[in-house]
C-alpha cells in the first residue's frame, strides 16, 4: 500500500472515528470503513473510464436519425386557431 493511499485512509479512519463520537476498542471498524471509502474512490475514475470506453464501442454503431417533429401530426395548433377570438 502505498504511503499517500495508507495516508487517506488513516485521516478518513480519524474523521469516522470523530463522527463516531471517540469511542474506544473500535479503531479495526473505523480502518476498515475508511479503507473501503478510499478504495472506492481511488477506483472510481477507473471503473468511469471502463464505462465511457463501453459507451464509444456502443455509440459507434450507427443510429437512427431523431424524428423530425414536422412529420409528426398534431391537432394543438388547429384547436388553438379556434379557440382566439
Amino acid at each position: 500500500m502505498s504511503t499517500t493511499l495508507e495516508q487517506q485512509i488513516r485521516e478518513s479512519a480519524y474523521h469516522l472515528w470523530l463522527l463516531d463520537g471517540c469511542p474506544h476498542g473500535r479503531a479495526d471498524e473505523h480502518w476498515l470503513s475508511a479503507e473501503r471509502q478510499v478504495l472506492a474512490l481511488a477506483s472510481a475514475p477507473v471503473e468511469a473510464k471502463k464505462r465511457s470506453t463501453a459507451k464509444k464501442a456502443k455509440t459507434s454503431e450507427p443510429s437512427k436519425p431523431p424524428r423530425s417533429m414536422s412529420k409528426r401530426k398534431t391537432t394543438a395548433g388547429a384547436d388553438l386557431a379556434e379557440t382566439r377570438p
